[in-house]
């Protein structure tokens, strides 16, 4: 933010989720910028994501209308295989908005995409969906676009 010289994006040290507390966020020591919530780190990573720290969780539904219930137009989610708690904490923003989503899908390896549950939550929700790129070859996630 501070090397693009951005004034209009706020940082804030939370996990989103579907509801609010604190989780614990396991953090991958040789990347600061990757983490994941401690539920969505599969047992072959557990060495991957060693460090461990409690995190504020809040839902977007709840972030949001604690700022006024913004207009939401764009959403863009990538959040290491918690797309299904993310999507869920933000349907009523989604229902009410129906914002463009942009979002990485994981785990979806050789499944169809119409029926990876988090897209079909989105297609339940009137969406169209396309798929943008394919994952490296043999990779296990998804790129789409909701609109």
């Amino acid at each position: 933010v501070i090397a693009n010289r951005v004034s209009n994006i706020t940082v804030e040290n939370i996990a989103i989720s579907n509801q609010s507390g604190m989780v614990e966020f396991r953090i991958n020591p040789d990347s600061n910028l990757m983490g994941k919530i401690a539920n969505y780190v599969d047992q072959n990573q557990q060495e991957q994501f060693s460090e461990i720290e409690a995190v504020r969780a809040i839902s977007l539904h709840e972030y949001f209308a604690g700022l006024g219930n913004p207009r939401i137009g764009l959403m863009k989610i990538d959040v290491e295989g918690a797309e299904d708690i993310v999507i869920d904490g933000a349907k009523n923003i989604i229902a009410r908005e129906k914002p463009v989503i942009v979002m990485e899908v994981h785990n979806c390896k050789g499944i169809p995409l119409k029926t990876i549950a988090v897209v079909s939550r989105l297609i339940d929700f009137g969406y169209q969906i396309k798929e943008l790129v394919n994952d490296q070859e043999g990779g296990n996630n998804k790129h789409i676009l909701a609109w």
